[in-house]
């Protein structure tokens, strides 16, 4: 739960990025960042406590997730994918983008129209 949903706030792009960085703690760390014997001590934590940090994660990947977690992100507020990602990825960004041709479909147009 995001710290947004934990204050009954409307839940935007900013959750999802909070999930990504506990999915990706819990990977690195083999533990959750935020426990508590019971549910209202988890929120609790997610509100009021940092993760323990991850110790031997290399930097960039702890810089990653120490960014996804951060508790004030009202700077975080994306509409779109790819500029969530973007903020994550802060400086280090490189974006290529391809223009590729697509084929013609192998059904005429008058008969793609039926379905």
């Amino acid at each position: 739960m995001s710290p947004e949903q934990a204050k009954g706030r409307q839940v935007d792009s900013r959750t999802d990025i909070f999930s990504f960085g506990v999915m990706l703690y819990e990977m690195l760390a083999g533990r959750l960042p935020f426990e508590g014997e019971s549910a209202l001590d988890v929120i609790g934590s997610i509100l009021n406590k940092e993760p323990a940090p991850l110790g031997e994660t290399p930097r960039e990947l702890r810089r990653i997730v120490e960014k996804c977690l951060r508790k004030d992100r009202e700077i975080v507020s994306h509409s779109r994918p790819l500029n969530c990602w973007l903020w994550i990825a802060g400086d280090h960004a490189t974006v290529t983008v391809k223009t590729v041709s697509l084929p013609k479909p192998l059904m005429p147009d008058n008969v793609l129209r039926r379905f």
